[in-house]
């Protein structure tokens, strides 16, 4: 694993600019591809529509309580019509 290679995630002056689990989900795809090193997240809050998929020789570090990973309401749709 390359330790030296690190990308950072943030709201604004990040390698990876968002607040969602897009831009972190991006971050480990590029390190990943890259060979392995760190995902650092800087402050703030991220809203995780969906899980982050972690890869191997992948480090992912926050920024202790200033990082906060928030799962998004979910929405429940009733069937119409159950056709099975």
């Amino acid at each position: 694993m390359s330790s030296q290679l690190t990308v950072t995630v943030g709201h604004a002056d990040a390698d990876f600019v968002g607040s969602d689990h897009l831009a972190l989900q991006a971050a480990v795809e590029y390190i990943t591809r890259l060979g392995g090193g760190t995902v650092r997240v800087l402050p703030g809050r991220f809203e995780m529509g969906n899980s982050l998929f972690v890869r191997s020789g992948l480090r992912i570090v926050g920024s202790g309580e200033e990082t906060i990973l928030r799962k998004c309401t979910s929405a429940a749709t009733k069937l119409t019509d159950d056709t099975d």
